[in-house]
């Protein structure tokens, strides 16, 4: 669980750094939205909810973010299983593990399931491309 949450604050720092200061600029905040992240591992553990408490109360102190975190961990057994329902009901979900060989991406792709960030980078994170840099960012592309 200390890998996961690495991970995510890593990733949420580049957020952070990289994300406009668009609430500035608009009156009115919208609604907070609650992203959704599942991910594989061995079933939901008992400090999940400390941990989502602790990214959320990590987001909170960022003024510019205006969102929450559910994490949502799945055995090895049913992760597919569980990820492919979703998709084939269309459910929405925000953020998922995937790989070749659980959630197969380029499957899972071809059926319409994950939404191309490419044109959103210049707009909502336009630091992000100057920080990973831009071999990082085509280096995933096949």
């Amino acid at each position: 669980m200390k890998k996961i949450m690495r991970v995510f604050v890593l990733i949420m720092g580049i957020i952070v750094l990289t994300m406009p200061t668009y609430c500035e600029e608009v009156s009115t905040q919208p609604p907070p939205i609650e992203l959704t992240w599942y991910f594989v591992g061995n079933g939901q553990e008992k400090d999940t909810v400390l941990v989502e408490a602790a990214i959320n109360e990590y987001i909170a102190k960022n003024t510019t973010l205006n969102c929450s975190i559910k994490l949502r961990c799945y055995d090895w057994t049913n992760y597919d299983k569980k990820m492919q329902q979703m998709i084939n009901s269309a459910e929405e979900f925000d953020i998922c593990f995937t790989s070749n060989w659980s959630n197969n991406y380029y499957i899972r792709a071809s059926q319409g399931a994950f939404i191309s960030l490419d044109s959103l980078l210049p707009t909502y994170a336009p630091k992000t491309t100057i920080l990973l840099g831009e071999d990082y960012l085509t280096g995933n592309l096949c």
